[in-house]
């Protein structure tokens, strides 16, 4: 009889484990459903972006893929894909700096190298860019000041593009 109670016992332990893995299997399929269906419209952005990058127009695929990427939950932002998506983020950044500093707007390529190198810290092209502006940025800066303040994007622009007739 003993023996007979536990067998009848050990059944029904393994056999509600059984029901909890299955449980726990399909909690995990539904969580990974919800992961996915809530990262598909950054994915789309980033197709859509990718899009406007080849057309040249890298300025609105950067503020599109960016603003994905704000809304996208930090849970989600370690993905593969999104991994992915946002070391293009951060070379299309490197470019428009680069872009900046060769047109001599340097405040603007050095927000737009920092930005970049927030989401890739090894970019070695933001990283030059960003030195250079900052070369330039920081001529007559008091000691502590990381620019010059009266180096603006005004001053840049009266003294680079300004018509002189």
């Amino acid at each position: 009889m003993k023996i007979l109670r536990t067998f009848l016992l050990l059944f029904l332990v393994i056999n509600a484990s059984g029901l909890k893995a299955n449980n726990v299997a399909g909690q995990l399929e539904a969580e990974t459903e919800k992961r996915e269906a809530i990262l598909q419209p950054f994915l789309q952005t980033f197709q859509k972006s990718s899009g406007l990058a080849r057309q040249g127009e890298l300025e609105q695929a950067v503020r599109s893929l960016q603003s994905a990427y704000q809304e996208l939950p930090e849970a989600l932002r370690s993905h593969p894909k999104v991994r992915s998506a946002v070391s293009q983020l951060a070379e299309w950044q490197a470019t428009l700096a680069d872009q900046e500093a060769r047109n001599q707007r340097w405040p603007q390529a050095r927000a737009t190298a920092l930005a970049a190198l927030q989401l890739n810290p090894g970019n070695e092209s933001a990283q030059a860019t960003l030195r250079d502006s900052e070369a330039i940025l920081r001529r007559g800066a008091s000691p502590g000041e990381p620019v010059n303040p009266a180096l603006s994007p005004q001053f840049f622009d009266r003294v680079c593009y300004r018509d002189w007739e």
